[in-house]
Protein backbone atom coordinates (compact mmCIF):
# COMPACT_ATOMS: atom_id res chain seq x y z
CA UNK A 1 0.00 0.00 0.00
CA UNK A 2 1.34 3.59 -1.03
CA UNK A 3 2.54 5.64 1.80
CA UNK A 4 -0.54 8.55 2.00
CA UNK A 5 2.00 11.13 2.87
CA UNK A 6 3.98 10.23 -0.07
CA UNK A 7 1.05 12.03 -1.79
CA UNK A 8 -0.13 14.91 0.19
CA UNK A 9 0.21 18.54 -1.54
CA UNK A 10 2.52 20.22 -0.09
CA UNK A 11 1.79 23.69 2.54
CA UNK A 12 2.24 27.02 1.90
CA UNK A 13 5.94 27.31 3.97
CA UNK A 14 6.90 23.67 2.63
CA UNK A 15 6.57 25.42 -1.19
CA UNK A 16 8.91 28.24 0.09
CA UNK A 17 11.36 25.37 1.67
CA UNK A 18 11.26 23.39 -1.74
CA UNK A 19 11.88 26.13 -4.05
CA UNK A 20 14.60 27.74 -1.73
CA UNK A 21 16.08 24.18 -1.52
CA UNK A 22 15.95 23.83 -5.60
CA UNK A 23 17.50 27.29 -5.84
CA UNK A 24 20.15 26.14 -3.75
CA UNK A 25 20.53 23.37 -6.20
CA UNK A 26 20.32 25.09 -9.39
CA UNK A 27 22.99 27.55 -8.24
CA UNK A 28 25.57 24.33 -6.89
CA UNK A 29 25.10 22.81 -9.95
CA UNK A 30 25.86 26.21 -12.21
CA UNK A 31 29.11 26.64 -10.08
CA UNK A 32 30.11 22.83 -9.97
CA UNK A 33 30.40 22.74 -14.16
CA UNK A 34 31.90 26.53 -13.57
CA UNK A 35 34.69 25.50 -11.61
CA UNK A 36 34.98 22.22 -13.63
CA UNK A 37 35.41 24.22 -16.62
CA UNK A 38 38.19 26.36 -14.65
CA UNK A 39 40.03 23.35 -13.24
CA UNK A 40 39.98 21.90 -17.10
CA UNK A 41 41.40 25.27 -18.13
CA UNK A 42 44.27 25.22 -15.53
CA UNK A 43 44.71 21.73 -16.33
CA UNK A 44 45.58 21.80 -20.19
CA UNK A 45 46.97 25.58 -20.58
CA UNK A 46 49.32 24.23 -17.54
CA UNK A 47 48.57 27.62 -16.00
CA UNK A 48 49.85 25.67 -12.60
CA UNK A 49 53.62 25.41 -14.28
CA UNK A 50 54.55 28.46 -12.63
CA UNK A 51 54.07 27.22 -8.93
CA UNK A 52 53.67 23.72 -9.17
CA UNK A 53 55.30 20.45 -11.15
CA UNK A 54 52.18 18.67 -11.34
CA UNK A 55 48.18 20.16 -11.71
CA UNK A 56 47.82 17.51 -9.21
CA UNK A 57 50.17 19.30 -6.86
CA UNK A 58 48.27 22.67 -7.58
CA UNK A 59 44.73 20.95 -7.09
CA UNK A 60 46.14 19.31 -3.47
CA UNK A 61 47.91 22.55 -2.16
CA UNK A 62 45.93 25.65 -3.47
CA UNK A 63 42.75 23.75 -3.13
CA UNK A 64 43.18 21.03 -0.70
CA UNK A 65 41.38 19.12 -3.82
CA UNK A 66 42.64 15.54 -4.27
CA UNK A 67 43.56 14.11 -7.81
CA UNK A 68 40.43 12.12 -8.57
CA UNK A 69 37.91 15.19 -6.74
CA UNK A 70 39.60 17.37 -9.36
CA UNK A 71 38.71 15.35 -12.28
CA UNK A 72 35.70 14.41 -11.23
CA UNK A 73 34.55 18.02 -11.53
CA UNK A 74 36.63 18.16 -14.73
CA UNK A 75 34.24 15.68 -16.01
Amino acid sequence: MPDQLSHAPLGDVELVTLRAAEETIEHGLATFVEVGRALLRIRDGRLYRDSHETFEAYCSERWSMSRPRAYQLIE
